[in-house]
């Protein structure tokens, strides 16, 4: 009788093993291809499949960006480094918008990857389920026919009941129940929601840690704790009739005049002087500069402004475009800028070399009253004393001694009211008389 039960055990043990195996197949078929685990978390939170060591991470992100500057045509190769093909600037390089543009193309890929997977879940609960119950069915037929014990019977039907019931918890997952056109319906409108906002609110994307913070917000949208959330705010909202917003939902909209350290939108403050730079021309007119008459002044923030006008000599600085900066900046455009048309207006060309030029470099008001003072005096002392001496002599004084143009406005005034220059009109918008100009440093100078 020992010997029996025992060769009893083993046969039932012996059965047990095909249905363990279906069983851990089963939760292997949970798997997304390559080891990726789809069921908790879809096409992955990381730009770069990463480790959670942040060198490697790094690394791979390097990698990522080259990547996509190789699919965006922005490189030839592909190496480790992401600078040494990418050859793009950390900041201030509009090439970085094409990065993103090409990110999301990636992650497009990947999310419809994903969303066929959940579809090919949800298509797969029947199939997995009628193929289980006739495993079962067939398999409590042989028993029976081979004269299987009540208790091996019990066993295989608990069984197989257990694997029922595991497929049924895997599948009770939301994204799982919902219709898989809901799903797609969601994630594909948020998606083109997001672009189509990103394109609408002309976002700027100059550098490397703005790029990853937009692929990062889109790549948000395709996970499955973002789908979820989405369909509970569409149901719950859409019963009180209210539409989902970026104020009531998770869903990120791209804002106009995201850039790096242009504090409440703009402009950054980072130029190339040979580069136009391109602006929103519908900031609100509340958060414009009083004065602004291009988009660019209109883009430009207020200590900006004061930057520009400290350069041009302007000794009390206003959060305006006044005379003075009008004059100020017409005498930089006529004397020191090089790049096309003279104006006293900022476009896009102009502005960031004024506003690149004037970044540390306040004029030394207490010397001088405008730019053209400045331009003409400040690295040459000895030409300064030099044009000095000439309005000496004209005004016919006896004083050798003064040397900087300050000490001689008074006579800078009565020159040019004098009898030698009576036909002679001096007069610029927003310039004093006792300022230096060009047309006066000319004819004293001669």
């Amino acid at each position: 009788m020992l010997t029996r039960r025992s060769s009893r055990s083993r046969g039932h043990r012996d059965f047990l093993r095909p249905i363990i195996g279906i069983f851990a197949a089963l939760l292997v078929a949970s798997c997304g291809p390559a080891g990726t685990n789809y069921l908790t978390e879809g096409i992955g939170s990381n730009l770069a499949t990463s480790e959670a060591d942040i060198a490697t991470t790094s690394n791979l992100q390097n990698r990522y960006f080259a990547y996509l500057c190789q699919q965006a045509g922005l490189a030839a190769s592909v190496s480790s480094y992401a600078s040494s093909t990418c050859h793009l600037h950390p900041i201030n390089d509009p090439k970085w918008l094409i990065v993103v543009a090409q990110g999301m193309n990636d992650i497009d890929r990947r999310c419809d990857a994903y969303l066929q997977w959940l579809d090919n879940q949800k298509r797969s609960r029947g199939p997995i389920q009628s193929q289980i119950g006739s495993i079962r069915a067939a398999t409590t037929g042989i028993m029976g026919v081979a004269d299987a014990s009540a208790t091996a019977l019990t066993v295989a039907g608990l069984a197989f009941d257990l694997i029922s019931k595991s497929v049924e918890n895997y599948h009770s997952r939301l994204l799982l129940e919902v219709e898989s056109s809901t799903v797609n319906s969601i994630v594909l409108n948020t998606r083109r929601k997001f672009r189509a906002d990103f394109r609408t609110n002309r976002i700027q994307v100059t550098n490397r840690p703005q790029a990853e913070f937009v692929l990062r917000s889109y790549l948000r949208l395709c996970l499955p704790f973002a789908i979820e959330a989405n369909i509970n705010n569409y149901s719950t909202l859409g019963s009180s009739g209210i539409a989902p917003t970026p104020e009531n939902s998770i869903n990120w909209s791209p804002q106009s005049g995201l850039t790096i350290g242009a504090a409440g939108g703009g402009v950054e403050r980072t130029f190339t002087a040979r580069a136009p730079v391109t602006v929103d021309p519908d900031l609100p007119e509340e958060r414009r500069i009083s004065g602004a008459a291009t988009p660019w002044e209109q883009q430009l923030q207020a200590e900006d402004l004061t930057a520009i006008q400290q350069f041009l000599c302007i000794s009390s600085p206003a959060s305006n475009f006044g005379d003075k900066t009008r004059a100020g900046i017409l005498l930089w455009s006529q004397n020191s800028f090089r790049g096309g048309d003279i104006s006293a207006e900022l476009n896009g060309r102009r502005g960031p070399a004024i506003l690149d030029a004037a970044r540390n470099n306040a004029c030394n008001t207490a010397n001088y009253k405008n730019y053209y003072e400045r331009f003409r005096f400040a690295d040459d002392a000895a030409a300064e004393a030099k044009f000095v001496q000439s309005v000496l002599e004209k005004s016919g004084s006896a004083d050798t001694s003064k040397t900087r143009v300050n000490e001689i406005r008074e006579l800078i005034v009565a020159l040019k009211d004098s009898d030698a220059f009576e036909s002679v009109d001096f007069s610029i918008n927003g310039v004093s008389k006792d300022e230096v100009t060009p047309v006066f440093y000319s004819l004293v100078s001669d």
